[in-house]
C-alpha cells in the first residue's frame, strides 16, 4: 500500500505546477515551493518505507525457513542469537493523505543487542516525526489524531514488542 505515497506525490507536484501556472512566478512561488517540498517529503518516506518492508520480508522469510533452529535456541541471524523468548522491537508512523490513512511499521529490530537498540531508537524517532508531519491531515479529523497519538504513544514507550515467539505463530 505504500505506493499510494507515490501517487500522492505525483498528484502534489501537479498540484504545485497548475498553482504555479495560475498564480504566476512570484505569487506562486511559495505555495509551489512548499507543494514541492511536500512532494519531496512524500518520496522520501516511501523510500524509507519501502527499504523497512524489504528488510521484514527478508527477515521473516529467514525466520520461517530457521523456525526449528529458533525453537531449539540455536539461531543466529545478522550476529545477533535468536530464541523463541528473544524479544523483538517494531515502530510505528501513521500518514493520512485525505481518505486514506496508512499504518507504517518499521523492521524488526532486536531489543537486546546494543547496535540494533539505538538504531531502532533513532527510527522510532524518525517514525514519530513522520506521523507528527504527515499523520493528522483528514476531514475525519478524529481518524486521523486517534492513529497519529497511538504511534506517537507506542514509539515514545520504545516500540511495540513481541517475541520471536509470537511472530512465529502470527505469521503461521
Amino acid at each position: 500500500m505504500s505506493w499510494v505515497l507515490l501517487l500522492a506525490a505525483a498528484l502534489v507536484m501537479a498540484l504545485g505546477g497548475l498553482w504555479l501556472e495560475a498564480a504566476g512566478p512570484v505569487e506562486g512561488a511559495l505555495t509551489c515551493g512548499a507543494l514541492f517540498g511536500l512532494a519531496a517529503l512524500l518520496v522520501a518516506v516511501y523510500l524509507l518505507v519501502r527499504f523497512h518492508e524489504e528488510r521484514t520480508r527478508v527477515f521473516l522469510r529467514w525466520l520461517r525457513e530457521h523456525a526449528a533452529e529458533v525453537a531449539a535456541g540455536r539461531a543466529e541471524y545478522a550476529g545477533a542469537p535468536l530464541a523463541r523468548e528473544t524479544m523483538l522491537v517494531r515502530y510505528r508512523a501513521t500518514v493520512s493523505l485525505l481518505l486514506v490513512i496508512l499504518h507504517l511499521h518499521s523492521r524488526f529490530y532486536v531489543a537486546a543487542r546494543p547496535g540494533e537498540r539505538w538504531a531502532g531508537r533513532a527510527t522510532g524517532v524518525v517514525f514519530t516525526l513522520i506521523t507528527l508531519l504527515l499523520g493528522w491531515w483528514t476531514p475525519f479529523f478524529w481518524r486521523g489524531t486517534l492513529h497519529s497519538v497511538k504511534a506517537i504513544r507506542a514509539n515514545l514507550a520504545g516500540g511495540v514488542t513481541l517475541s520471536v515467539g509470537e511472530l512465529l505463530e502470527q505469521e503461521g
